[in-house]
């Protein structure tokens, strides 16, 4: 390949500091008792998480909810000193997808790469507030923060730190995706971006997924 890439995204193993949240808000998709259920299950995975990492959530509510949010936590014994709310507003609860991707830079530093976000080809509205997650945490934290200008979610690729991405085609190549770019642009963008030397196209992901195909639905 002729272009270089300035950043290496490394792989979901690698020891890191914190797992991203998005607080589950939207009733639409949690309707009736079902939102009150899914808190429990954040509750009880972050419980897990506290215990060994640091938890950064996006929520944006009043303080009397995030009191009552706070309160479910303890109740389900997190480590609350790990746990941090961000004042970021959220139409849904996939972080995994509409977060930010760190990665590295040559300098060994962190960067976040701000990619476009449209819930799975505009299959969900809005998704607007989702979209600005990713600037808005690099803003708080102060982190340096590149925007390829493309659509891709978190979960459409998985990579092994050392240059080899997988992704599928029925996701990336997607005409609801970037239906301007070919697939070599795309590899491009993966490159210049993530560091992907070794581009390995998978054909389909889980029949009937919303998401068109994410390769961390294949196992």
């Amino acid at each position: 390949m002729r272009y270089t890439s300035e950043y290496l995204m490394p792989a979901e193993w690698e020891k890191h500091e914190a797992t991203w949240l998005s607080w589950p808000v939207n009733k639409e998709t949690w309707p009736g008792e079902k939102i009150s259920a899914t808190e429990i299950v954040f509750a009880k995975m972050i419980y897990y998480l506290s215990h060994s990492e640091k938890v950064r959530i996006n929520l944006l509510t009043d303080q009397k909810e995030q009191d009552r949010i706070m309160s479910l936590l303890t109740r389900e014994n997190v480590l609350m000193d790990e746990v941090t709310f961000y004042p970021n507003k959220s139409n849904d609860a996939w972080c995994r997808d509409h977060g930010p991707i760190f990665v590295r830079d040559r300098q060994g530093k962190k960067v976040i790469t701000n990619w476009e976000y449209n819930a799975w080809g505009g299959k969900y509205l809005p998704f607007d507030d989702d979209n600005r997650i990713p600037a808005s945490i690099a803003g708080m934290l102060s982190y340096p923060i590149v925007s390829p200008g493309i659509i891709l979610e978190g979960g459409s690729l998985d990579v092994n730190g050392k240059g080899t991405l997988l992704t599928t085609r029925s996701c990336l190549l997607n005409k609801n995706r970037n239906p301007h770019l070919t697939r070599k642009q795309i590899e491009e963008y993966l490159h210049r971006y993530l560091g992907a030397t070794n581009i390995l196209w998978l054909g389909e992901g889980v029949v009937g997924d919303d998401t068109d195909g994410h390769v961390d639905d294949i196992s």
